[in-house]
């Protein structure tokens, strides 16, 4: 059975309202003092500027006139937490794999670019080597012409008489 333990009358801005505490026949309230702390709390809340404020404008004088509306008000604000907060925290997610996903693809383009690169320079030193080879070949082709060439007119040279001056001079080279 239940009985009325403890009925307070709250007068709040100019309204007053009965509390009334039903209890079973259990021994309730715990010796705690529970229901004396929660009435301290509540006053300690509407002794706060914020909410004497909010309780004086005329959304708050409404929500004292209508208390369905302000409950509804408060469950669909309580409710509304949990689908905004996954929300929330989806786009949290969302953004940090896109971040993430983001740098790895920029260090796999970064090393794709590497290696191209890599090769691209490795290309280059093939080809060098070839054109130094064929200059290099080039060089000891030409040079060897050159001696072989200026060998042979030297040669010639050599072997016919120079007259120089009033002395004759006979030069003979023999191969």
């Amino acid at each position: 059975m239940w009985e009325a333990h403890s009925c307070q009358k709250l007068t709040s801005h100019g309204y007053s309202t009965s509390i009334c505490m039903l209890y079973d026949n259990e021994p309730f309230p715990p010796e705690d003092g529970m229901p004396d702390s929660f009435c301290s709390m509540m006053e300690q809340k509407h002794m706060d500027p914020r909410i004497r404020e909010l309780m004086n404008s005329s959304v708050g004088r409404y929500l004292i006139e209508h208390p369905f509306i302000a409950l509804n008000l408060m469950v669909f604000t309580v409710m509304a937490t949990v689908p905004v907060g996954l929300f929330l925290g989806f786009g949290l997610v969302t953004f940090a794999a896109t971040t993430i996903s983001m740098i790895f693809i920029e260090v796999f383009l970064l090393a794709l670019g590497g290696a191209t690169l890599l090769c691209a320079l490795g290309g280059l030193a093939v080809v060098a080597v070839f054109i130094s080879s064929f200059l290099t070949a080039c060089y000891i082709t030409t040079s060897c012409i050159y001696k072989l060439y200026y060998r042979e007119r030297y040669l010639d040279f050599s072997m016919c008489v120079c007259v120089c001056g009033p002395y004759a001079l006979t030069v003979t080279h023999q191969i």
